[in-house]
């Protein structure tokens, strides 16, 4: 049936004096622009819609999507919905917040997502540890070292490698003194005497 027909057949129904004809008449009508009828309505062919949002989709009925909006550069939203809500709304899917240093561990709470290239500030609750090798450690005799301060406390550790093996096994190395530049070991061997020159790996706790 074509647009002229359409329109014909309903100006005819609406001349007729039964009003039973009528109510058929509005009925068809109405069938006519859903979809399968003669002349549907295509939902992007409708007139441009206001900010009425009496309409707009909720947890008990079917509707429409809420207006969008942009949110600042670098952000992103999205339609969404959370616990205990009605409606939709748009919620910020990133935000500015720098992310926490540390603490104890947990799945969290928050709704918004992280970025994949954020960075964790350095955690200054725990000590900084530098470390270091000196080679041909003479007993009782200063080392000059750059952990970058003075240290809270220092660790030594005798390396035994090749020739040195014999020797690094043969001989007690303790810490003497040490300050923010130079460091001062023991080496003697079991009988007391000073021992062997060694390479000795220091690491500072600062």
């Amino acid at each position: 049936m074509t647009w002229y027909e359409t329109v014909v057949a309903h100006v005819t129904k609406v001349k007729s004096d039964s009003w039973n004809l009528m109510v058929t008449y509005i009925r068809g009508h109405a069938a006519d622009h859903k979809a399968g009828g003669i002349q549907p309505i295509k939902l992007d062919e409708l007139a441009a819609p206001t900010d009425i949002t009496t309409l707009n989709a909720t947890t008990s009925l079917h509707g429409l999507l809420l207006k969008a909006t942009a949110p600042a550069a670098g952000l992103l939203n999205f339609v969404g919905i959370g616990n205990g809500e009605t409606v939709y709304s748009n919620k910020p899917l990133f935000d500015t917040t720098d992310p926490a240093m540390n603490g104890t561990a947990a799945p969290g709470t928050q709704v918004i997502a992280a970025r994949s290239d954020h960075v964790h500030p350095s955690d200054t609750s725990r000590a900084v540890i530098v470390t270091g090798r000196a080679t041909g450690v003479e007993d009782g005799v200063a080392v000059t070292y750059s952990p970058g301060g003075v240290p809270q406390r220092l660790i030594i550790q005798p390396i035994a490698s090749g020739a040195d093996t014999f020797m690094t096994f043969m001989q007690f190395v303790t810490l003497e003194t040490f300050n923010g530049t130079e460091f001062i070991v023991n080496i003697k061997t079991n009988t007391g005497s000073s021992g062997n020159p060694m390479t000795i790996d220091w690491i500072a706790v600062m």
